[in-house]
């Protein structure tokens, strides 16, 4: 088993236990499962696939979780950007990592390697 394929195991053994909660919402692991897969779904058909650097700038919640899941499963990376940095760390990160499809709070993805944030 790859870490990827956790939501899957976890899904399997306990479909209504708990899997995730971010104070404003909660997810079931069958609950989980189903939203990665659409996610993965979605990041395919945006074109990321395997050996994409996907960055997720997002506030501890239940979509960082669904994205970094769904990266992997696609056999991406994830780079997490911290919301708490600055707009010249956030270039410096975005550029060392070479991440071509960034994420932040407000959802937009964006492709190629300009700096600066989204």
């Amino acid at each position: 088993m790859n870490f990827a394929s956790l939501p899957d195991r976890r899904a399997e053994l306990d479909p209504l236990g708990p899997a995730v909660s971010d104070g404003t919402r909660s997810l079931t692991n069958a609950q989980l499962l189903s939203r990665i897969r659409a996610a993965a779904v979605h990041l395919r058909d945006l074109g990321i696939g395997p050996g994409d650097v996907v960055a997720l700038k997002l506030t501890n919640r239940i979509e960082f979780v669904l994205l970094l899941f769904a990266s992997w499963r696609l056999g991406a990376t994830v780079t997490p950007v911290n919301p708490s940095m600055t707009e010249v760390e956030v270039t410096r990160q975005l550029n060392d990592s070479g991440a071509p499809w960034r994420t932040w709070d407000a959802g937009l993805w964006t492709s190629g390697l300009p700096t600066g944030a989204c």
